[in-house]
């Protein structure tokens, strides 16, 4: 959820790009436009600047824009005050914005109010709010009210309108007859729901059935689906066509995708221009994704920047990724640091990495004599392995 500027005329996003304007809009502010001071509120929260933002969201709300209060809440849910946020989204509620129902349910549910939260969704379903709408089944279903969820879903499907037809789609598929569930998302994807044509795409290629998923993946690419753009990706590098998959990664990579940024990165390290690739994954690795901070580690420590590479592995391992554990256990062990070794080795074999598996291994058996961690991979290491390596995207890992 964004934080928006609310007019009579409905909602708008906040089109304060420059020095000056915010100037303009600082000024009609400090003369008591309450408006101006919410949108200089969302202005400031999409800068960061939360407590000048507050103020002047609280201004604006003193000043009687209702709409301000939605905004409040947003602020503090985006802090994880989710007490705070209740009160503002109850207080929007109160003063007639439908859309402060949505997120109130949101907040309840994350406080575990998981009936009052569903009283919210419904509220905000019967005034017309179609996320609101969405989310209900959803919740319902999570509740274990199941049937009265599929109810709900088979009567918003039945207007027409793709996205129901979507969420029965995959609904149906998890709960339901997963050949009917097919048949609506394939309604929803003739209709053009990008989303909806990708989730088929994806259902046939977990069927093998490439040529439809390919069809159905570059509908939804073409779209704008970044995610479809990289999952065609995929399919077209593991066809042996990666130039064409360069041309989806590329286009779902520009979208934000960061998955196709490793993929772009891995590309050009196979193709011998490391430097290019360290282009594609510094910025993935910084914005979070664990593979590309791996792989840029491996660059590093390659290229003797240890103590870099260090940061970027530990980051990696932090966020799941077994490899980077596997590399950080190595590089405390050159070190002479058993205990670290192992603790990050171990790590990295019940994740599914061999190479882990394998040195945390000979650690334990040059301890004591007798191989532990082969026994551990024999009595459930294996599973967690072939679960891993089997993997779609093991490709884009990049080892040191």
């Amino acid at each position: 959820a964004e934080l928006r500027s609310e007019h009579a005329a409905g909602a708008v996003d906040s089109q304060v790009d420059d020095a000056h304007a915010e100037r303009q809009l600082r000024h009609a502010a400090e003369s008591g436009d309450p408006e101006a001071a919410m949108e200089l509120g969302v202005v400031l929260a999409e800068r960061g600047e939360d407590a000048d933002a507050e103020v002047w969201l609280q201004r604006a709300y003193d000043a009687g824009q209702p709409f301000a209060a939605r905004n409040l809440g947003l602020l503090h849910e985006h802090r994880g005050d989710t007490d705070a946020a209740e009160r503002w989204y109850r207080t929007a509620l109160e003063g007639g914005d439908a859309e402060a129902a949505l997120r109130l349910g949101v907040v309840l549910h994350m406080r575990g109010k998981t009936a009052a939260a569903i009283e919210c969704l419904r509220d905000g379903a019967a005034r017309g709010d179609p996320e609101a709408a969405d989310l209900l089944p959803a919740l319902l279903t999570l509740n274990g009210d199941v049937a009265e969820a599929e109810a709900m879903l088979r009567e918003r499907a039945g207007t027409g309108d793709s996205r129901p037809a979507k969420n029965l789609g995959r609904f149906l598929l998890d709960y339901g007859d997963a050949s009917e569930g097919e048949s609506w998302l394939e309604r929803a994807a003739t209709a053009g729901d990008p989303e909806a044509a990708r989730f088929l795409g994806e259902l046939l290629l977990a069927r093998r059935d490439v040529s439809g998923a390919k069809r159905w993946l570059e509908r939804a690419a073409e779209a704008g689906d970044a995610e479809a753009a990289s999952t065609l990706g995929v399919a077209l590098n593991d066809e042996g066509r990666p130039d064409e998959a360069e041309r989806w990664w590329m286009k779902a990579a520009s979208a934000g995708d960061l998955e196709a940024a490793v993929f772009v990165g891995v590309l050009h390290h196979e193709r011998g221009d490391d430097d290019e690739a360290a282009r594609w994954w510094r910025p993935a690795a910084e914005a979070g994704h664990p593979d590309a901070a791996n792989n840029l580690a491996a660059l590093l420590s390659k290229r003797g920047a240890v103590a870099e590479a260090e940061s970027w592995w530990l980051r990696a391992a932090e966020a799941g990724n077994p490899h980077a554990a596997e590399s950080l256990g190595s590089l405390y062990y050159n070190r002479g640091d058993r205990a670290e070794a192992e603790r990050w080795w171990r790590r990295g074999a019940q994740a599914g990495d061999l190479d882990a598996a394998e040195r945390l291994q000979t650690l334990l058996a040059e301890a004591t004599g007798d191989s532990p961690a082969i026994q551990w991979l024999r009595e459930g290491g294996a599973a967690a392995t072939e679960s891993f390596l089997a993997r779609w995207h093991d490709a884009a890992h990049l080892r040191a």
